[in-house]
């Protein structure tokens, strides 16, 4: 029996009122991936959310790819700090000592901001990894691989407007 291309779990509930969209799972088999549909299910799940008045979309953001897809969409973690410190420790564990000097640079001042304070950094996150510069890459290296729970408002000018960006991106655009 063949793999299924694609997996969506989601669910909903009421939390205080507020109906929150639960993507529990949502996988794209291997070679599926790269190919825009990841960014296509996104684009679903924002219409859906407000179709139905979501108040926000929760999810697990990682598996064993993109664990920055949420990220660079606007998503941010539900435990800022908590991030911030499993960045930081990836971070460490990452310097195999072949960096180019440009990617070191980046990684110190990565390290600097976590430092200074790892929550404000969480905040500026999407427009960071939106970059194709050496921080945008160090920061995906450091998140490729990772699991952590985030959450999405589509009712957030902030949060929407880093999805069109993110979107507009995916189809080339400036």
């Amino acid at each position: 029996m063949e793999q299924p291309a694609l997996w969506i779990v989601i669910g909903f509930y009421r939390l205080n009122s507020e109906l929150i969209l639960e993507a529990g799972l949502i996988q794209l088999h291997e070679q599926m991936q790269g190919q825009g549909w990841g960014s296509v299910l996104v684009r679903n799940l924002a219409d859906v959310a407000d179709v139905l008045s979501v108040s926000a979309i929760q999810f697990q953001a990682g598996m064993s790819v993109g664990g920055y897809a949420w990220a660079r969409f606007g998503g941010v973690p539900v435990d800022p700090a908590a991030f911030a410190a499993m960045l930081k420790e990836r971070l460490a564990r990452s310097d195999d000592g072949s960096l180019t000097a440009e990617d070191h640079a980046a990684r110190v001042q990565l390290g600097v901001w976590l430092d200074e304070d790892g929550e404000q950094f969480v905040q500026r996150l999407p427009t960071l990894l939106s970059g194709q510069d050496s921080m945008a890459g160090v920061i995906r290296g450091c998140l490729l691989g990772s699991t952590w729970m985030g959450y999405w408002e589509p009712g957030n000018p902030q949060h929407r407007a880093q999805l069109a960006a993110a979107l507009n991106l995916r189809k080339g655009g400036t």
